[in-house]
């Protein structure tokens, strides 16, 4: 990814941030062919949304600016006040716990309804542990993912 596409998402992003009034120091960086900006905002709440929701709408909305405006498919990841990392550390702990238990009792357990980031968190945390599997079911915005033995 060049430079100026970096430089292009986090001035788009300054932007939105100044449109929703909030205040924020942008960091942002390329991993896996993919632009990834955090906020670091004492207004996270306002950019997080319910759930995540207005993140998520943000992020989307950045990638279609950015991808219009070099022509390419751009990859976001929008993260703020580490809600994301967070979200993901909490369902990663939570979806191994149940796998604990799964495995203890035989009993096969519910997790959701999660959006595909977060199901795919599970399915990469539980795919480290021999003898359980998971399995997404149902339709957004209300898939599950079950965790069972294998």
């Amino acid at each position: 990814m060049d430079q100026d596409t970096l430089a292009y998402a986090k001035v788009k992003l300054e932007e939105l941030l100044a449109f929703f009034e909030v205040n924020g120091e942008i960091e942002v960086s390329e991993a896996d062919d993919r632009v990834e900006l955090n906020v670091a905002t004492t207004d996270s709440g306002q950019l997080i949304g319910h759930h995540g929701e207005t993140l998520r709408s943000l992020q989307y909305i950045l990638s279609q600016m950015v991808s219009n405006q070099t022509g390419q498919r751009a990859f976001i990841s929008l993260d703020v006040a580490g809600y994301k990392k967070g979200r993901a550390e909490t369902l990663s702990a939570k979806a191994k716990t149940m796998a604990e238990e799964v495995k203890e009792s035989g009993k096969s357990q519910t997790l959701g309804p999660l959006n595909a980031a977060e199901r795919r968190v599970v399915h990469m945390a539980i795919s480290e542990i021999e003898g359980i599997e998971t399995e997404s079911t149902g339709v957004d915005p209300y898939r599950k993912v079950i965790i069972k033995k294998s």
